[in-house]
């Protein structure tokens, strides 16, 4: 049972509404960030890692998160797994965070899956950070 990796991502991607001049890509790229991706064909692990570099997302414990600003989903096949400004460290900044999340299966499925990022919001504006790269893989990486 040999260890696997998928790259789904490995360059900036600005989630987000708003032109950022500090930013990596200062342009947004929308809403959303979507991939699909293919798991192999052995069994289905029983879970699997999602890890994600990220810069400039409003971290845990910040006073908009409390209100139900801001928070920026991690979702796998349309099911939400986690809040990842739960797993940003403050202060809010350009310094790229590697963020691990353990995924259970339950909410992946043989053969094709999709990952989705999707951006928090106050009203119409939506929370403006950057994916750097994006890795599935069995183990942590």
């Amino acid at each position: 049972d040999s260890p696997w990796t998928i790259t789904l991502l490995n360059e900036p991607f600005h989630v987000g509404d708003t032109v950022i001049k500090t930013m990596n890509r200062p342009d947004p790229q929308g809403g959303i960030l979507e991939r699909g991706f293919d798991l192999p064909d052995a069994i289905l692990p029983s879970y699997l890692f999602v890890t994600l570099w990220i810069s400039d997302m409003i971290p845990k414990n910040h006073p908009d998160l409390e209100k139900g600003l801001y928070n920026n989903e991690l979702r796998i096949n349309g099911q939400p797994v986690v809040l990842l400004n739960k797993k940003i460290d403050p202060p809010e900044g350009p310094g790229i965070q590697k963020v691990s999340i353990q995924v259970k299966n339950s909410v992946l499925m043989k053969g094709t899956n999709s990952l989705s990022i999707i951006a928090g919001a106050s009203g119409s504006n939506l929370d403006d950070f950057e994916v750097h790269k994006i890795v599935i893989s069995k183990d942590r990486q």
